[in-house]
């Protein structure tokens, strides 16, 4: 996967071959890859995130934001700068220097229902 800063997200297969490509429609600072979802730090203080397999936007938590284009949330008052994932968390900075956690994962489920599941 190419992120490039204009906003563009590639994605290739291990002999070059381009699979799709995908327009946020703003400038990107930085990617970070959480499992099958591909996190982009944008300039708007946003972080978009998009199904890594597909490019597909990442569903949506809610209706409304299902009807804004996926899941995105206002991260930072100015531009995201950087991201990490570290145990779970993804931590994100912003041109202020502020430095947010966000969970990056959902959690296992309960031993109780991992048993039932089998």
């Amino acid at each position: 996967i190419v992120v490039y800063r204009s906003g563009i997200v590639d994605r290739f297969t291990e002999f070059g071959k381009l699979l799709w490509t995908r327009d946020v429609r703003v400038p990107t600072g930085c990617a970070v890859l959480v499992q099958r979802w591909l996190w982009l730090g944008c300039a708007d203080g946003y972080i978009r995130v998009l199904d890594g397999v597909s490019g597909d936007p990442a569903p949506a938590a809610t209706a409304a934001a299902a009807a804004a284009g996926g899941r995105k949330w206002p991260a930072h008052h100015s531009r995201v700068k950087n991201m990490t994932l570290l145990g779970g968390l993804v931590f994100s900075l912003g041109a202020d220097g502020s430095v947010k956690g966000w969970p990056g994962v959902q959690p296992p489920p309960p031993k109780a229902i991992a048993h039932w599941k089998v």
